[in-house]
């Protein structure tokens, strides 16, 4: 899952879509091979399942950055408890139902 967030735009999901469709992420509401990329909002971040396309975490974040100055990732950032590493992994905790706080 990769975490991210746009600052100072509403609708989480589809502003996020579009330009990383046209940055060649294979993200949008239907492709032309019927998959969707499962989207997930989650304490005000956007989480992006990829698991159906091969793309690495890393290749995601590169895409990302270049895209948007205003597109934070998560895994750049501390997590708010001692016992992750990252935001990313925090927030994949509180998905999956693991993290203290769930």
């Amino acid at each position: 899952m990769i975490w991210i967030k746009n600052h100072g735009v509403t609708g989480s999901t589809d502003n996020l879509r579009q330009p990383l469709k046209d940055a060649g992420v294979p993200i949008c509401c239907y492709s032309d091979d019927g998959k969707t990329t499962p989207v997930v909002v989650l304490k005000g971040w956007t989480g992006l399942a990829l698991n159906d396309h091969d793309l690495t975490d890393d290749e995601v974040v590169e895409l990302i950055e270049k895209i948007n100055s205003m597109i934070m990732v998560a895994r750049d950032l501390g997590a708010n408890h001692d016992e992750f590493d990252n935001k990313s992994e925090e927030l994949d905790a509180y998905h999956n139902g693991e993290h203290p706080e769930a």
